[in-house]
């Protein structure tokens, strides 16, 4: 009978500390937009993918005027971008920002509390035939989940050789990397002849800020019951290996 207890007890220590890290584990995931039609929408319409929503939104100017428009989508490299030439590197599904527009990330489920560590990004010309050189940034702006903000941007990429503007990967620093987040908003600017890198209602980048997102790693933050989870199970297995030192002894 004392046998069969120590089977269970390590049965149950066993698959709580199991459960612990495969709960862990989940916590994590690589968006890439494959569960999605190809398609384009307006500002404050909404794409789901990977477990969070994109909503699209209009420029500054476009709002300030009190005009909605196509702001956002999903492209596929291998099927084109319409009338702009898709970045290169990527022949698979990727958000669109368009017409200076933005695009807010927000968890579906309850807890809407994750983390940004990495994506890839590139800009999605207007018009093709642009020489190449650095012609803006990409913007990141995470709300916090204790309120404020938070701020980072990363030139886009050049040309390849046959005259594409490339994708690129945008390992985030662990300031960004390690914030905890209610929502990101992406968005790009363009460079004026000043070195000023402009898409707002001031200075408004006139339809030219438009990009490519893809491949977002978004690590969402445990809620209080793993790690205690984790916990429990560890303390399972740990009283479960002493008693049967003792029964050995």
């Amino acid at each position: 009978m004392k046998r069969n207890r120590s089977i269970l007890k390590t049965t149950i220590a066993a698959t709580l500390l199991g459960t612990a890290f495969t709960s862990s584990a989940a916590f994590a995931g690589l968006v890439t937009f494959e569960d999605h039609l190809l398609t384009v929408i307006d500002g404050g319409q909404s794409i789901v993918s990977g477990g969070y929503t994109f909503t699209a939104g209009d420029s500054e100017l476009a709002q300030f005027v009190g005009v909605t428009g196509v702001a956002g989508g999903v492209y596929n490299g291998a099927n084109g971008c319409g009338d702009t030439p898709c970045p290169g590197g990527n022949n698979s599904n990727f958000y669109v920002g368009l017409n200076d527009g933005s695009v807010t990330v927000t968890r579906n489920n309850r807890v809407p509390d994750f983390r940004v560590g990495s994506l890839d990004f590139g800009f999605l010309a207007p018009t093709p035939g642009l020489p190449d050189g650095v012609w803006g940034q990409l913007r990141l702006t995470g709300s916090l989940l204790g309120g404020g903000f938070i701020n980072t941007t990363r030139d886009f990429s050049g040309q390849n050789l046959m005259g594409d503007f490339m994708f690129s990967r945008w390992m985030l620093d662990q300031s960004f990397s390690s914030t905890v987040l209610n929502s990101l908003t992406i968005s790009a600017c363009m460079y004026d002849d000043f070195g000023d890198c402009n898409n707002s209602l001031d200075f408004p980048a006139m339809n030219l800020a438009q990009f490519g997102i893809d491949n977002l790693y978004l690590a969402e933050v445990p809620e209080p019951t793993a790690p205690a989870l984790l916990a429990l199970g560890a303390l399972g297995m740990a009283l479960t290996s002493r008693r049967r030192a003792k029964q050995a002894a």
